[in-house]
């Protein structure tokens, strides 16, 4: 349960950084390989791989 709080507290660190403009921060939270999707309901429709800044 430790764990999953810890997660959770990162990304919610991570999107208040990044919605504040601070995307090299909130990238710095997140390991060099990670997969994210962009949704379709989102101008760019895309899955992305890696931290892209």
């Amino acid at each position: 349960m430790e764990q999953a709080s810890a997660n959770k507290k990162t990304v919610e660190l991570f999107f208040q950084l990044f919605s504040s403009g601070q995307a090299t921060e909130a990238f710095a939270l997140v390991a060099p390989d990670v997969t994210w999707w962009v949704p379709e309901s989102l101008p760019l429709v895309a899955t992305m791989i890696g931290q892209v800044i």
